[in-house]
C-alpha cells in the first residue's frame, strides 16, 4: 500500500527520506546443560560482566568521536547497571542454588523487566532499554555468540523493534535516520540520537511489520509521522518540508544569544528542566536562564540501595559547577505514586494519593536529610535551591524547613562549606496548594507551579490513561483560574513563580501565561529557543490582553475558539505549530 502512513512519538528532530533497512534483535536461546558446580557458573558469570564492561567503554569511546564527552556519559548508565546488586547478586543467588549462569542471568532479568513493565512513569520506564541492552551483551558474552554486523554500504534508516543505547552508538555512519515500534522521548536511546543530531521516531507499534527491506521510508521526527511508499505528491511536500525545517534551525540558532524578552522590553527567564545529566550541556549550548527543574528520580532508578549523600552530591555539585553562574533548582525525591525504585517496596491502594513527594520525605527523616545536605554542599557557590514538591499545606513546608536547618546545623558541625542562605521553593502542582498560594508565598522563597500534576488533579484525569486522557487538556479554564491565583498570591508576597511542566512549552499557552505575570519559563531543553521565539514576538500589552480575555471564558469550546481566532494568528506560533504538526 502506498503512502501508508504511521504516527508515534517525535523523539528526536529532523526529516530524512531513505531507503529502510530492518534491524533484527538478537535472540537468545538459554542452553539445557548441567550446572558445573557453583564456583565454575560463578567465575563465568563473573568473566562476562569484565569482557562486557569491555565492550561498553570500546563503543563509549567510539561514540566520542561524534559527540561530546558529556554526551558520552549516558552510556555510563550501562556500567551502572552492571554494578547493580539486584542483578548481580540476584544472578548470583540463583547459581548457588543449582543454576547455570546462563538460566540464573535470564531469571533475574525477567523479575527486574517485569517490576519496570508495571511502572507507568515514563522516565522511569525508559531505562528498560538499558536493561535489555546490557543483559543482551551478558547473554551473548555468556554464550560465546557472535554479534552480527549491521554494517551498510549506503545511506539508509534503521527500522527496528527497538534500539538499545549501545546499538545507537555503533550505528555506521551510513545510519542517517532511526524508526522503533517501542520506546520514547525520554529514553537513553532518544536522548542520544537527538546528541547526534540523527532524526528518530519511536512508539510506533508495529512498524517492523509494515515495512520491507528497501522501501522507501519517510521518517519526520518533528511530527514523530514515519511514511512507507510515499507517492510523487508525498515526496514532493517532504521536499519543501525539509528545506523549510533547514531554514527553521537556522533561524532558531540564530536567538541563541538575544535575550528572551518581549517586544516592549520584559525579560522573562526561561530556563530548562533536567531529567538526567547529559542535558546539561544541551541547556548551556541554547543559552538557558538556568535549570528551573532538576529531577532527581534519576538517581534513585539503577541501584538497589538508595544513594547516599557523598554519591548524589557529585551529581549535584557537577550541574551547578557546569551552570554557574545560573541557579539550579533542585527538587527533593518526588518518589511514590507510580516512581518505586526497588528499595522502595511499600504498597498502597491509590498511591498517586498516597504517601509521595514532600509526605514520604518528612516520612523518611533520614533520607530526606541526606539529600538536603548533599543539596547543601553543592550550593556553596550560591546558585542552587531547593524545591519541595507535592506540598499541599504550610506545616509540611514549615516541618521541611525545620528539617533543611538540622541538615545545615549538621555540616556547620562538619565544617562544611554550604549556602546558608539558600532559597526555599514550593510545587504548587496539587489544586490545595494554588488556593493557599498566598501562606505558602509569605513562608517560601518562590513557587514553582508543576502544571502536568495541577491539571491531573484538578480534573481527578490520568493523563497516561487512554480512557480518559482526552479531558487531559491544556486549554481547560479552571487550572488558569489556579495558575493566575498562585502568580496574583505570589506576587503580593515579593515572591518569584515559575511554570515547569510541559504548559510552559505549549505555544498557544505561552501568552496567557506571560500575561498573568509568570516570571520563569522552564522548559526542555530542545523546546528553549521556540519558547524564546514566541516570547520575543509579544509585547507584554498584547500578552496582558490575551490573558484577561482568556480568564473571562468558563468552557473550554470558547477557550479553542479563542485559541484560535487570536492566538493562533501570532506568527511566531503558528510558525512552530506548524513545524510541530499543529497541537490546537
Amino acid at each position: 500500500m502506498r503512502n501508508k502512513i504511521i504516527r508515534g512519538i517525535p523523539a528526536s528532530p529532523g526529516i530524512i527520506i531513505t531507503k529502510a533497512v530492518l534491524y533484527e534483535e538478537e535472540k537468545f536461546f538459554v542452553p539445557i546443560r548441567e550446572s558445573k558446580g557453583k564456583a565454575y557458573e560463578i567465575s563465568k558469570f563473573e568473566l562476562a560482566i569484565q569482557k562486557t564492561k569491555e565492550e561498553i567503554l570500546v563503543i563509549q569511546q567510539d561514540f566520542l568521536k561524534k559527540t561530546d564527552a558529556s554526551r558520552a556519559r549516558i552510556l555510563e548508565a550501562q556500567f551502572l547497571v552492571l554494578e547493580d546488586k539486584t542483578l548481580i547478586d540476584g544472578t548470583i543467588d540463583l547459581i548457588k542454588k543449582g543454576d547455570t549462569a546462563e538460566a540464573a542471568l535470564e531469571q533475574t532479568t525477567s523479575k527486574i523487566l517485569y517490576r519496570l513493565n508495571k511502572i507507568e512513569d515514563e522516565y522511569l520506564k525508559a531505562r528498560i532499554s538499558d536493561i535489555k541492552d546490557v543483559t543482551t551483551r551478558l547473554m551473548r558474552n555468556l554464550t560465546y555468540k557472535p554479534k552480527k554486523s549491521n554494517i551498510m554500504q549506503t545511506k539508509h534508516s534503521i527500522i527496528a523493534e527497538e534500539l538499545t543505547p549501545s546499538e545507537i552508538a555503533s550505528l555506521s555512519d551510513n545510519v542517517i535516520a532511526i524508526a522503533t515500534d517501542l520506546g520514547g522521548e525520554n529514553s537513553h536511546t532518544a536522548i542520544m540520537a537527538r546528541a547526534i543530531g540523527m532524526p528518530a521516531v519511536m512508539g510506533l507499534k508495529e512498524a517492523t511489520k509494515l515495512i520491507n527491506m528497501n522501501d522507501t521510508v519517510i521518517i519526520d521526527g518533528n511530527q514523530g509521522v514515519l511514511i512507507i511508499d510515499p507517492d510523487e505528491a508525498t515526496l514532493r511536500t517532504y521536499d519543501k518540508k525539509i528545506k523549510r525545517f533547514q531554514q527553521y534551525g537556522k533561524e532558531l540558532k540564530n536567538l541563541i544569544s538575544l535575550p528572551a524578552e518581549t517586544l516592549d522590553g520584559n525579560s522573562i527567564d526561561i530556563s530548562c528542566n533536567i531529567d538526567v545529566i547529559e542535558e546539561v550541556d544541551m541547556a548551556i549550548q541554547n543559552n538557558s536562564a538556568g535549570v528551573g527543574l532538576l529531577r532527581t528520580e534519576f538517581l534513585y532508578l539503577t541501584s538497589k540501595q538508595l544513594p547516599n549523600e557523598n554519591e548524589q552530591y557529585k551529581i549535584y555539585n557537577y550541574i551547578a559547577e557546569k551552570m554557574y553562574p545560573n541557579s539550579v533548582v533542585i527538587r527533593t525525591l518526588d518518589i511514590g505514586g507510580d516512581k518505586l525504585t526497588a528499595d522502595l517496596k511499600f504498597t498502597e491502594s491509590n498511591p498517586f494519593l498516597g504517601c509521595r513527594g514532600i509526605r514520604y520525605s518528612l516520612a523518611n527523616k533520614k533520607l530526606f536529610i541526606a539529600q538536603i545536605k548533599a543539596i547543601l554542599r553543592a550550593s556553596k557557590k550560591g546558585n542552587v535551591r531547593i524545591l519541595l514538591p507535592m506540598v499541599s499545606e504550610v506545616k509540611e513546608l514549615i516541618l521541611a524547613k525545620f528539617y533543611i536547618e538540622i541538615a545545615k546545623t549538621e555540616l556547620k558541625n562538619e565544617k562544611i562549606a554550604y549556602d546558608s542562605n539558600i532559597g526555599v521553593g514550593v510545587m504548587i502542582e496539587v489544586p490545595a496548594a494554588a488556593i493557599i498560594a498566598r501562606p505558602l508565598a509569605q513562608e517560601a522563597d518562590f513557587l514553582s507551579i508543576g502544571s502536568n500534576d495541577l491539571f491531573q488533579y484538578t480534573l481527578a484525569c490520568d493523563r497516561t490513561n487512554p480512557k480518559v486522557n482526552c479531558s487531559y487538556n491544556p486549554l481547560q479554564p479552571a487550572v488558569f483560574q489556579l495558575i493566575k491565583s498562585t502568580i496574583e498570591q505570589a506576587h503580593k508576597a515579593r515572591k518569584w513563580v515559575s511554570c515547569c511542566g510541559e504548559l510552559a512549552a505549549e505555544p498557544i499557552a505561552i501568552p496567557i501565561l506571560i500575561g498573568m505575570g509568570i516570571d520563569v519559563l522552564s522548559v526542555a531543553p530542545i523546546r528553549l529557543l521556540e519558547v524564546k521565539k514566541i516570547v520575543r514576538s509579544l509585547s507584554m500589552k498584547e500578552a496582558r490582553e490575551i490573558a484577561t480575555k482568556a480568564l473571562e471564558i468558563e468552557t473550554i469550546t470558547e477557550m479553542e475558539t479563542f485559541i484560535n481566532e487570536v492566538i493562533i494568528k501570532i506568527p511566531a506560533i503558528r510558525e512552530i505549530l506548524k513545524e510541530r504538526g499543529g497541537t490546537v
